[in-house]
């Protein structure tokens, strides 16, 4: 009988917050640093091989002039949901990438995926120079806003109250490179009750207040875990 390599997965999403608190990272608030977001679905069965072509490439990346770290998270809910960070020293490096990097991972991952390969560019709009301590909770939002809006000052504001939180290890924000009224805010909590108080804090309900009128979609949070290599056998 083939056995289940979920409760495996399990544990390995228990054992992450580790590597979460080891992920490199984008120089804070460097003028041109670059930040590729990348979503991608696949089987649930087929995550550890999924998992492990995407941390290949990482590994690879890393000989790769420009390239500063990386990234890895699966959704709480549906491990199959997959979203990865390429940190980069700015555009220049971000594209003179060798294309035959980005191949290998396509070639790797397309018997394993149920959708596309979708691949964003951000800017780094607000990234913090160090992390609080050791993240229990990872929540990645998506942020649309129906231009013109002031969305970068409303969401500086929320940037400013989450870090002065006793239980906020991380509250990072991206702006869509070609797309300025999408952002992407990657952020990391101690535990799920630092993240409740966070829901519940004065400057969370003002940035949802100032939010909804210039909304351009519902606000859409992911809480997540920090994915890190499968243990080779």
């Amino acid at each position: 009988m083939k056995k289940s390599i979920m409760p495996a997965f399990c544990l390995l999403l228990a054992l992450a917050g580790i590597a979460q608190a080891q992920a490199p990272t984008t120089p804070a608030n460097a003028a041109d640093a670059m930040v590729s977001v990348v979503y991608l679905d696949v089987a649930p069965g087929s995550v550890p091989a999924a998992i492990s072509a995407i941390h290949d490439y990482f590994a690879a990346c890393a000989g790769v002039d420009g390239f500063v770290g990386d990234e890895l998270y699966a959704e709480n809910d549906r491990p199959g949901h997959l979203v990865w960070l390429e940190h980069w020293r700015n555009q220049a490096a971000m594209e003179a990438q060798p294309v035959a990097l980005q191949q290998k991972l396509t070639a790797a991952l397309q018997p394993l995926r149920l959708s596309d390969i979708d691949r964003r560019p951000y800017k780094a709009m607000d990234i913090a120079a160090t992390r609080n301590g050791s993240a229990g909770v990872i929540v990645v939002a998506h942020v649309d806003a129906a231009p013109p809006t002031q969305m970068p000052a409303i969401l500086q504001k929320l940037v400013t109250g989450s870090r002065n939180e006793p239980g906020n290890v991380r509250f990072d924000v991206l702006q869509h490179a070609t797309r300025a009224n999408h952002f992407t805010v990657i952020a990391a909590w101690r535990d799920m009750q630092a993240l409740a108080a966070h829901r519940a804090a004065q400057h969370t309900k003002q940035f949802r207040d100032e939010f909804g009128p210039v909304s351009g979609s519902p606000l859409d949070e992911r809480i997540m875990t920090a994915v890190p290599p499968v243990p080779a056998r």
